[in-house]
């Protein structure tokens, strides 16, 4: 109880020499005879308990509670008023102007010492509701804030799944990360080689690329001064205004952006995997179109080369000493083998059928 402070303020000083002895083994008392010498020192002294006469000049005493009250609206010391008038518009008033208690005199003491003990207990209780109060507001917040940072998180998935290309994934990160104030630069690498991108709309300078290659791997997540990078299979960020003045945003923001990390190293891997697909499709096709010329030139050329086997035949029999029966049977004999193998030639062409089938498959799948 000797922590709590109470300033006694009369223009009495016989009283408050009686009000100084009767609460100093509870409480540290300071006494002042005007209300203007009291408001002066409430902000330094900053009080519990106000002890405070009506009847007082140049300023009264329900004057000087309203300034004492307004001089921190959220942490103002209780007003107990001490007087010797009895009416009910003085106690209305004192609560108007307000107060916390109003005490009578004159009082006997140990009722008057209970009544300042419950308002020290009160007090107690005021301020730790405000504590919880200012706790719960603090709580409130950064879960605000900390659902915002998934909202964006959640965004910025999303919006990763209409990339089609490294680049674009580069610029769906810049997007969310200029959401919350930090400027970064990011290496995707692909079997072709490293695409280095800068939030400024340029490539990463020679210094940064080379820091992607000297960190690559140096760990998951790699702190420097105020530059962080985290670090994936394929992909890379480089942060370059960490904010290490802000322990609870730093930590914040490292959470965040282990996780955005994982979503762009899924979707990469997915844009490049289609971009091979895309890519060996093309390829494929342009190797169909190949055969198939090939094929076609072949066919003409078996088929100039069967005609002519049978003008040769023909011209050939008229030399020979065959019956009409021998040469029917040779010519029919021969034209049958000749069929057979346009036939074959055919049946070959079906093959391109079948690859173009494989390739409308593919574009069904990735969905071009």
């Amino acid at each position: 109880m000797k922590g709590t402070k109470v300033l006694a303020i009369d223009d009495d000083s016989e009283f408050l020499g009686i009000i100084a002895e009767l609460l100093s083994e509870d409480f540290t008392v300071t006494c002042k005879t005007s209300g203007e010498a009291a408001i002066q020192l409430c902000n330094d002294l900053k009080p519990d308990i106000v002890l405070l006469d009506i009847s007082m000049s140049p300023m009264d005493g329900y004057t000087a509670c309203q300034r004492i009250k307004s001089i921190d609206e959220n942490n103002n010391p209780a007003v107990v008023f001490v007087s010797g008038l009895t009416g009910k518009d003085d106690i209305l008033k004192a609560y108007d102007t307000g107060a916390d208690d109003y005490i009578i005199k004159p009082f006997h003491n140990n009722e008057f010492i209970s009544k300042l003990q419950a308002i020290e207990r009160f007090n107690i209780k005021r301020s730790e509701l405000i504590d919880r109060e200012k706790l719960s507001r603090t709580v409130a917040f950064q879960s605000m804030k900390e659902a915002s940072e998934y909202g964006n998180i959640v965004q910025f998935l999303k919006d990763t799944f209409s990339c089609k290309s490294p680049a674009e994934l580069a610029e769906t990160l810049f997007k969310t990360t200029r959401q919350y104030d930090i400027s970064c630069c990011v290496q995707i690498r692909t079997s072709e080689g490293n695409l280095n991108y800068a939030d400024s709309g340029t490539q990463c300078s020679p210094i940064e690329v080379k820091i992607f290659k000297e960190l690559l791997h140096a760990g998951r997540i790699v702190d420097f001064n105020s530059r962080t990078i985290f670090n994936d299979h394929h992909v890379s960020i480089f942060v370059k205004n960490m904010p290490i003045d802000d322990p609870e945003r730093y930590g914040r923001l490292k959470d965040t952006l282990a996780v955005i990390i994982e979503g762009m190293e899924t979707r990469i891997v997915d844009v490049l995997r289609r971009s091979y697909i895309v890519h060996t499709m093309e390829t494929t096709k342009d190797s169909i179109r190949k055969m198939e010329n090939q094929f076609l030139s072949h066919e003409r050329q078996t088929l100039d080369a069967i005609e002519a086997l049978m003008d040769n035949l023909n011209k050939a029999l008229s030399n020979l000493a065959l019956s009409e029966e021998q040469e029917i049977f040779l010519l029919s004999f021969v034209e049958q083998s000749m069929g057979h193998l346009v036939d074959i030639n055919i049946e070959g062409r079906k093959i391109d059928n079948f690859i173009e089938e494989i390739i409308q498959g593919i574009k069904s799948c990735i969905k071009i």
